[in-house]
């Protein structure tokens, strides 16, 4: 566990955003830190830089439609990394008994009526699949009407600490087209911040990989565990190799 009275230290960097040098600076902790501890880092550069883009797209005529609320995303298929699906039994075990308890009985309910449409079991098979199939069975996954477990009153209860593919999915298109998963209504807000595409490959602590999703649905299933997710590893070097790979996702923009 992260050690909050341990020194910080400065990490200045550069990021290149169509054309935009923007210079930043993040305060890392001087020690070593899980993967998980490192998630929020992350979404916090995400954060950022989704800002960035919104504006962007603002400039464009394209504003972000997305507001609390409307909860149709949260009856899709997510796709999470390895570090978030641990992270996920992190945050639920850390619930109150009561409140984890409900949660875990969201998530067992919403698995036996996926396994029942017989599509439990094909999730499992989700890193494999082609995009094709992966756009398919997330059809079928929408059709089934199975809520985020997370989900309370059509908002996300645990909205600070959502996975990556959370953050990214926003829509300038209005918000009841996303109700009936119409691809040829729903506009997607144009960026490249997909950090979810980097964490699928980043349980090694670089980037490099074989890619493993997790369909977010699955994660309080127990599993034998990835023994490199109970690596530790120097942040400042972990948020360096992180860029990295943010700096070749950042190359393939068109």
């Amino acid at each position: 566990m992260t050690d909050p009275t341990a020194p910080t230290t400065p990490f200045r960097f550069n990021l290149d955003i169509e054309g935009y040098v923007c210079a930043a600076e993040a305060e890392l902790p001087n020690q070593a830190i899980s993967l998980t501890e490192f998630l929020p880092l992350v979404w916090k550069l995400q954060d950022a830089l989704l800002g960035i883009w919104t504006q962007l797209n603002e400039s464009e005529g394209n504003t972000v439609s997305c507001r609390a609320g409307c909860g149709a995303c949260c009856r899709q298929l997510v796709p999470i990394s390895e570090i978030e699906a641990l992270h996920i039994k992190e945050v639920i075990q850390a619930l109150p008994e009561t409140d984890r308890e409900r949660v875990l009985g969201r998530f067992a309910q919403a698995q036996d009526r996926l396994a029942e449409a017989g599509i439990l079991e094909a999730l499992g098979n989700l890193t494999d699949m082609s995009l094709d199939q992966k756009r398919q069975i997330g059809f079928d996954y929408f059709a089934v009407k199975v809520p985020c477990p997370f989900l309370e009153a059509e908002s996300c209860s645990i909205h600070s600490v959502r996975p990556s593919a959370c953050r990214e999915y926003l829509v300038s298109s209005p918000p009841a087209h996303c109700a009936s998963l119409n691809g040829d209504s729903i506009a997607m807000l144009r960026h490249s911040a997909k950090f979810s595409s980097i964490l699928f490959s980043f349980f090694d602590g670089e980037g490099n990989a074989k890619p493993k999703i997790v369909p977010l649905i699955t994660a309080s299933i127990p599993t034998d565990g990835n023994p490199q997710l109970s690596q530790h590893y120097y942040a400042p070097t972990l948020f360096q190799n992180f860029l990295n790979r943010l700096a070749v996702l950042f190359s393939q923009v068109t």
